[in-house]
């Protein structure tokens, strides 16, 4: 066994599905080369403890590629989360509320100036209280959307940045030296997870 060969371009980020890392191993028989990702808590402590056993690693890594560029070419399917939808919509219809009750306010104080030993006037404080009460949860709402507004934006960049890298990744794997990859995907991807024969890429 040797660790000197330039091979698992998932090392670091591969999980097993009992959640242990995945490491590289390496074996040289007849003057080839056979490389495996297999379980470190298997390997410690047993098959009792997890009987993944060993997958070659271009296996796993033929499996990681085709979802990457299933990604590529549709990218509409690739979220780091769903949207909130409509955030932008929500805003515009949150500041038109609070134009409408701003106004309805500054009338009613209109109002009770011209009414102030009026019956009336009781009444007229009264609604003003309630409208001033929904002009404040308003507000609060209006904030709290401008926030989901600056994040979804903030997830968008992130989508995008790590969309593009797997474009460079792919267009560019050949001429990419080992250690370049594995940097990149360490860079884009926070785990992948070998359940048997599937592969879950969680970036």
């Amino acid at each position: 066994r040797t660790a000197k060969y330039d091979c698992g371009i998932l090392k670091g980020v591969l999980r097993c599905r009992c959640g242990a890392r995945m490491d590289v191993r390496t074996y040289q028989k007849n003057g080839l080369i056979f490389s495996y990702y297999s379980c470190t808590d298997m390997m410690r402590q047993g098959k009792s403890k997890c009987n993944t056993g060993y997958i070659r690693t271009e296996q796993v890594e033929e499996a990681f590629l085709r979802q990457l560029r299933r990604i590529r070419f549709n990218p509409d399917g690739f979220r780091l989360r769903q949207d909130a939808g409509g955030s932008l919509q929500s805003i515009s219809s949150i500041k038109e509320d609070l134009k409408q009750t701003g106004a309805a306010i500054d009338n009613l104080t209109a109002a009770l100036m011209g009414a102030s030993d009026s019956p009336a006037a009781a009444y007229i404080i009264a609604k003003i209280e309630e409208m001033d009460k929904r002009k404040k949860a308003l507000e609060a709402d209006l904030r709290k959307a401008e926030l989901q507004s600056a994040s979804d934006r903030t997830v968008q960049e992130a989508e995008q940045y790590i969309y593009q890298n797997i474009c460079y990744l792919l267009d560019n794997f050949d001429s990419i030296e080992y250690t370049g990859k594995n940097e990149l995907i360490r860079k884009i991807i926070k785990k992948c997870v070998l359940d048997e024969e599937n592969l879950h890429i969680i970036f």
